[in-house]
């Protein structure tokens, strides 16, 4: 897209940055065990959500992502942010952190990683077009889970959300 009276052009993210399209939250945990893996519960709005989620930790471990997961408790909801922070708009879909879980649903992706491998991607790069476009009005879940215990992690979720594409039949 080339900004008018610039003559400066711009990819297809960084215009949606600029409409106030793109949502981002990054969680934390410093002490994330293996019998009581990190949980995050996104629930996807009206429109398709396409998504990026990387992972990060200091130590081996294995991310999962999930659809059509159940949930007995909702977790505690997480403010997505607007990238562009001049925008009001909010997205459809909401984050919530350690929800209880009664049933994964379907694995849609697991990826395992090392110590010395640094990430993991569930779905992709959103700025290369590789990612996940989730189902609209659908429970997911997230989760990674430690080889060992004590394990410092980070989640970090880019999202934006279209009506575009969908399919009716």
């Amino acid at each position: 897209m080339t900004y008018p009276y610039t003559g400066i052009s711009i990819d297809f993210i960084h215009q949606k940055i600029h409409d106030g399209e793109i949502f981002q939250r990054s969680l934390i945990d410093t002490s994330v065990n293996n019998a009581t893996p990190k949980k995050y519960r996104l629930k996807t709005g009206t429109k398709d959500c396409h998504t990026r989620i990387l992972i990060q930790a200091d130590a081996a471990g294995k991310a999962q992502l999930f659809e059509l997961s159940t949930f007995s408790g909702g977790g505690t909801e997480r403010t997505l942010y607007n990238k562009n922070r001049n925008s009001i708009k909010t997205p459809g879909a909401k984050l919530y952190e350690d929800p209880t879980s009664t049933t994964d649903g379907t694995e849609i992706d697991s990826q395992r990683f090392g110590s010395n491998k640094g990430n993991v991607k569930l779905g992709g790069e959103i700025y290369n077009s590789d990612e996940w476009v989730l189902e609209h009005n659908t429970e997911h879940m997230i989760v990674f889970t430690p080889d060992g215990n004590g394990v410092s992690m980070i989640m970090t979720i880019d999202l934006y959300e279209t009506a575009e594409g969908r399919e009716t039949g």
